[in-house]
Formats: C-alpha cells, sequence, structure tokens
C-alpha cells in the first residue's frame, strides 16, 4: 500500500515498509533538497542477498518472499508459538531462483492484500468463475435497488460506545449451503485452477452466509472461511461494517462502498483458494533452507 493504516502509532499495528526515505541536502548553496529511496534491507540482508547472487535490482524479492511464507497455513502452524510472541524465524531459500520463485507467490498475495491495487479476474475486467458469485449485492424483494433507501446499514453490526468509539454489535449473517448456482461456478473455476470443485470448497468452507445490510439488501455467498478471516485479530469484514452502521455514518453506503466490500470478500476468497500453493513453496523453501550457520 502507498499509505499508511489505521492504528498506526499507537502500538497496536506492526509496519515493515518495503522501501525508506531519507533526505539528503545538498552541499551546493540554494540547491535543493533531495529525497532518496532505499530497500528497507539490514546488513546481514544484504550480506545474504549477495551469498546467493541476488543482483541489486531483484532484491525486493526478499520482502515478498516473507510475505509468501508468513501466509502459508503450515508455516503459521509449525510457528505458532513463535508467531503468538512476535518473534517468528523465517528460512530463507539457498539459492536466487528458488527466492524468485518464492517471491512470485509473496507478489500475489502482496497484490490482493492491497486494496488500492485492481486485479484483473478478482475485482477487474472479467471475474473469475469460482469467485463471480461470491459478495454480490442482493435484494431480497424486487429486482432493483434503491441507493437512498436500500443502502443503508442497519443490521446492527455497530454502535456508538465510550466518547462515541465505534463498537461491534451481532448484526445478521445467516447460514446456509451453496446454491446449486455457486456451487456450479466453483466447478468452473476449479478446472481453470488445476483443482477439483471439492479442493475449491475446502479452502472456502464447506457453508456459505447471507450477510446483510438491512431487512431488504444482502451480500449473498460469503464463504464461512471468508468471513471469519481475521487480520490483527479483527474479523476483517465485520470490523468494516461495524464502522459503517447508519447510525454511526449518518448516511447510506454508496453504491461503491457496496461493491467494495463485495470485492474484499473477493479478495479473501482468492487468498484462500491460494493457500495450498503457499504450503507448498514454504516445503520447498524449508527443504532447501540457507544455513546461517555456515554464514
Amino acid at each position: 500500500m502507498s499509505t499508511l493504516a489505521d492504528n498506526f502509532g499507537n502500538g497496536l499495528s506492526s509496519f515493515f515498509p518495503l522501501y525508506f526515505k531519507h533526505v539528503e541536502t545538498q552541499s551546493k548553496i540554494g540547491a535543493e533538497p533531495s529525497d532518496t529511496v532505499s530497500l528497507n534491507l539490514s546488513d546481514a540482508a544484504l550480506d545474504y542477498l549477495n551469498r546467493i547472487e541476488v543482483a541489486e535490482p531483484d532484491r525486493a524479492s526478499l520482502f515478498f518472499h516473507v510475505i509468501a511464507v508468513v501466509h502459508s497455513p503450515a508455516y503459521r502452524q509449525e510457528h505458532a508459538d513463535a508467531l503468538r510472541q512476535n518473534w517468528p524465524r523465517i528460512p530463507l531459500p539457498l539459492s536466487a531462483a528458488i527466492l524468485s520463485k518464492s517471491a512470485k507467490r509473496g507478489r500475489g498475495v502482496a497484490s490482493l492484500l492491497d486494496p488500492e491495487m485492481q486485479i484483473a479476474g478478482v475485482t477487474a475486467r472479467v471475474v473469475y468463475a469460482e469467485l463471480k458469485t461470491i459478495g454480490v449485492v442482493t435484494p431480497l424483494a424486487g429486482n432493483t435497488i434503491d441507493p437512498d433507501k436500500d443502502l443503508l446499514i442497519e443490521a446492527g453490526w455497530g454502535h456508538a460506545g465510550v466518547n462515541g468509539v465505534a463498537m461491534p454489535g451481532i448484526g445478521r449473517a445467516t447460514k446456509r449451503d451453496y446454491t446449486h448456482e455457486e456451487l456450479a461456478a466453483f466447478g468452473d473455476g476449479a478446472e481453470r485452477l488445476g483443482l477439483t470443485a471439492e479442493q475449491v470448497i475446502s479452502q472456502l468452507g464447506q457453508l456459505t452466509f447471507d450477510v446483510y445490510l438491512n431487512g431488504r439488501v444482502c451480500w449473498s455467498n460469503i464463504p464461512e472461511r471468508v468471513w471469519e478471516y481475521t487480520m490483527g485479530g479483527y474479523q476483517v469484514l465485520k470490523k468494516w461494517l461495524s464502522y459503517r452502521e447508519y447510525k454511526l455514518l449518518g448516511r447510506p453506503i454508496t453504491p461503491e462502498e457496496a461493491n467494495y466490500f463485495r470485492d474484499v470478500a473477493r479478495r479473501v476468497s482468492a487468498l484462500r483458494i491460494s493457500e495450498p500453493l503457499l504450503d507448498i513453496n514454504y516445503r520447498a523453501v524449508k527443504a532447501s533452507a540457507f544455513s546461517w550457520s555456515t554464514a
């Protein structure tokens, strides 16, 4: 992302920039200061990259390799204790080729997590079959939606707490089986991915939710592993809703905001579906890890 996220500077979130900028003042009198951007790499990291002969233009690969590894469910399970203590260790590939391959996976994860980036097949152009039925804004009666009336979030997702701080509510989300149309879409997408429909469903969850804005409109088909997805200890989609309850926001959400919620659900779905590939990548790195003891 190009901007800082919520909770920056209050100790509740950690940020690891890919680049840092420092200002150098020109020695020539009257010259403008120049901004210099450098990769956020320690001396030890640079030494590692030199040892496996990673060219300077490709050194950002280390950052994206880390993203790929920490989003592997297998890695998270094996390193659960260290992650809870905020001191996890990341295996580093033994070769530049393995690092590059892992970084490619990490770049894909990073793009899914960056709401500023449009992704073909997920949030832009023709949406992939396995995602097209996810998060559709659906009127419960009739075929049209009045943005001024029907996009008010009034299902009890949030309320004002002490000093007006937004507090989460229970809201309304109903769990159900997938429809035949939704299952067919997963099957079509599975063929493109080289998976079975059962494997896609296994990654998304055996059941799905309809998540309500109010008594007239819902986002249909939010798979259970997408609805339950957390980041930083918060249930991502539910947290977004809690700030946009009509009594707090003071207005309906816009059609663009309704589609943003849908697109986040599709981003998380794509991330969930990619988890087996992230596990394969992690195990490949672990099997050929760089040894610091010989560095």
